[in-house]
């Protein structure tokens, strides 16, 4: 299999992927907190475990909306 050659303007910007993902995945940390102190679920925000699980269940279903074009 011959290597893949990429062009000069996928490069850069293939670089900065991941750090675009952590940054948006990070956009929703205060939006967890938030919902988590507004419907009073203290369990979530007291363990860090929780917390993550909860980020991650928000963050999905967020982009799962997103990306199917509902609002």
């Amino acid at each position: 299999m011959p290597p893949q050659t990429t062009t000069e303007a996928n490069g850069p910007i293939n670089l900065l992927r991941p750090l675009l993902l952590l940054c948006y995945s990070a956009y929703y940390i205060p939006i967890t907190i938030y919902t988590l102190v507004t419907t009073g679920d203290i369990k979530s925000l007291s363990s860090f475990s929780d917390f993550k699980e909860a980020w991650f269940a928000h963050f999905c279903k967020l982009t799962t909306n997103t990306s199917a074009g509902k609002p």
